[in-house]
């Protein structure tokens, strides 16, 4: 959060993606998911994971147009928690 305020205070343009966790990611709960488990900081709620190629074509898109997204921040999820 102290990050993106001074971006935004820094005059220049900008635009924020925040991709939540990554499915490349789920290799390293392998382990915990095969008991039954796939541990995560979510407390009792439930998390969409992302794929890191979801959040390269959302980059491509904000710095094909970045006129169109400046000052914007952007949460990437997947489809379904």
């Amino acid at each position: 959060a102290h990050t993106e305020r001074v971006l935004a205070d820094s005059g220049l343009a900008w635009t924020v993606l925040r991709p939540v966790f990554f499915m490349q990611s789920l290799l390293f709960f392998a382990g915990p998911a095969r008991r039954g488990a796939l541990p995560a900081p979510t407390g009792k709620g439930r998390v969409a994971f992302v794929d890191a190629d979801d959040v390269a074509q959302a980059a491509f898109i904000v710095l094909r147009d970045p006129g169109g997204h400046a000052g914007r921040t952007y949460t990437l999820t997947g489809a379904q928690s």
